[in-house]
């Protein structure tokens, strides 16, 4: 019994610096892209997570991620117990399973969980597993923005969050008569300047309401630091 244990004790540590040569291999490639690729083929052959980490393409890092947790659901049991909680979160996102919201520990963790779920599948029925009512309004103005429905802001969301409502809807779609809706100064600019950065408009710049914030905003789309 204990040559039985001290040979998988072996296999584990050979195949542990196996790993960790692997790993030093994707390192050293200069390019980026292929090192991101290099990073994510490993994670997938090895199911682990955490070398998904390393990939450095925001995209990429996302389906490192879900080509994992879609081959093996229960993978975050496999991981450090301080990662379990976001492990679980980003499995049930990517799978849009609620109920995987269930096995996240932390109360705010859970809440948005149940958020992004429920933004996903579009769903408002998941809100009413979100206990805090604040979270639970949160929830669905996620569900509405996901929607794309100004309607759905006016009807369903709270009040306090209809301007956050239409600023999502805005810049999802690139819409800056969106913007012009939205009450509060500081959103509405904001809303402005994101929408003018994504469709690439400095004319939507120019319906910011001071001139700082229109100089600001001509820099930002022009990719220039701010």
């Amino acid at each position: 019994m204990n040559k039985l244990i001290s040979l998988v004790l072996l296999l584990i540590i050979l195949g542990l610096i196996g790993c960790s040569n692997e790993l030093n291999e994707c390192k050293a490639i200069t390019d980026q892209q292929s090192r991101d690729l290099c990073y994510k083929e490993l994670a997938f052959k090895n199911m682990d997570l955490d070398i998904c980490k390393n990939v450095e393409v925001a995209d990429s890092h996302n389906k490192c991620f879900e080509d994992i947790v879609f081959k093996d659901s229960d993978v975050c049991r496999k991981m450090k117990k301080e990662d379990n909680d976001w492990c679980y979160t980003s499995t049930a996102i990517f799978r849009k399973e609620a109920s995987m919201c269930e096995k996240v520990i932390a109360q705010t963790e859970k809440n948005l969980c149940y958020a992004y779920v429920a933004g996903e599948k579009q769903d408002f029925s998941v809100c009413e597993f979100v206990l805090d009512l604040e979270a639970k309004k949160t929830c669905v103005g996620a569900v509405a923005i996901a929607k794309k429905d100004l309607n759905l802001c006016n009807e369903k969301v709270d009040p306090e969050l209809k301007d956050w409502c239409y600023n999502g809807i805005a810049k999802d779609t690139n819409n800056s008569e969106i913007c012009a809706q939205i009450v509060d100064a500081d959103w509405k600019d904001e809303c402005f300047r994101e929408v003018a950065k994504s469709s690439n408009n400095f004319e939507t710049c120019k319906r910011i309401s001071t001139t700082s914030g229109q100089n600001s905003c001509f820099d930002y789309v022009a990719g220039k630091p701010i």
